[in-house]
Parts: C-alpha cells; sequence; structure tokens
C-alpha cells in the first residue's frame, strides 16, 4: 500500500512541476475515442509542443491545487483529457479546437491560462491569436507606420520645393 501511495505522491508532484510551466491548459471530455483517434491526437500534440494526459481527478485536483490553475481543480468532473501548452499558449487551444472540428461529439470542458480561467466558449479567441512571430512582426509595422508617414510628409514637400523652383526657372527662362 506504501509503494502505490509514494507512485501516486511521485505522480501529483511530477505533473505539478510540468503544469508549473504550462502557458495554458485545456480539459477536454475524451469519452467515445477509439484508439486510433486518441493516436491521431497524441501525434498532433507532440508535433505541436502540447503535453496530453489522462489522469484521475482526484490526483489532477491535488496538482492543480499547487499550481497557478488552482481555479479549476474543483470543476474537473468525469473523462477528463488535459492538454497542456509548453511553449505557445496558443498551441493546445489549437490542437483541441482541430480535434473538436473532426470530432463533434467531444466538448471542451475547462480552459485556462495561468491564473486565469476562462470559458470554453474562448477557445476559439485564444486558437485564432497571432503566433509571436506574426504578432511582433505586426508591432513592429504599428510602430514603423508614424515614422514612414512623416519620411512621406518630409520628402513631399522636398518634391514640390523642387517643383516650384522647376517652374519658376522655366517662367525665367520664358521671360
Amino acid at each position: 500500500m506504501k509503494t502505490i501511495l509514494a507512485e501516486k505522491q511521485q505522480q501529483v508532484s511530477e505533473f505539478a512541476a510540468v503544469v508549473d510551466t504550462a502557458h495554458s491548459l485545456v480539459a477536454m471530455e475524451y469519452s467515445g475515442l477509439n484508439s486510433n483517434r486518441m493516436n491521431e491526437l497524441r501525434r498532433a500534440a507532440r508535433e505541436a509542443g502540447v503535453l496530453i494526459r489522462v489522469m484521475k481527478n482526484r490526483l489532477a485536483r491535488r496538482a492543480l491545487g499547487k499550481t497557478a490553475y488552482v481555479s479549476l481543480k474543483d470543476d474537473l468532473k468525469g473523462h477528463l483529457l488535459l492538454a497542456l501548452s509548453l511553449k505557445d499558449p496558443r498551441a493546445a487551444p489549437l490542437l483541441v479546437r482541430d480535434f473538436i472540428r473532426r470530432n463533434p461529439h467531444n466538448k471542451v470542458r475547462l480552459l485556462a491560462l495561468p491564473d486565469r480561467p476562462m470559458t470554453p466558449a474562448q477557445l476559439a479567441e485564444i486558437a485564432d491569436l497571432p503566433s509571436p512571430e506574426t504578432a511582433a512582426a505586426r508591432l513592429l509595422g504599428v510602430m514603423q507606420q508614424p515614422m514612414v508617414g512623416l519620411l512621406l510628409v518630409l520628402r513631399e514637400s522636398q518634391v514640390r520645393l523642387l517643383r516650384l523652383l522647376a517652374a519658376h526657372a522655366e517662367r525665367g527662362e520664358d521671360k
């Protein structure tokens, strides 16, 4: 009995350490999934940098109780699969959203960012966020826009001055 308790405690502490580093968490009902679909989900998760866990809710509650996702621990009920984004906050929501599109009988039960529980309806909002690279490029574009506008205005005034001088010079030659 002691070895089983020690194994469970180790499982909880290891999972809590992983959850602590996660950028987002999604809990999805997985009942009715056959092994092929589950393997497909796990394969896609590995490629996306998402950790998929199925564990007893009691153990998951204990693990979440020690992390920034503590607000979710009371809502863990039923057959849940936990998807954790390890690199990109939108990876797990994107993975789950795409999977649910192909398997509509599965539902999202919980969604959260660290210290910020969200509703399952907000899954699409998180999944549709731009990647960090795209967001940085858009930010740079927005930051450059005023400078580009200023340079265009400054250049246009010089062009106008040159046109005015050229027209004045032409009038002087015509006389």
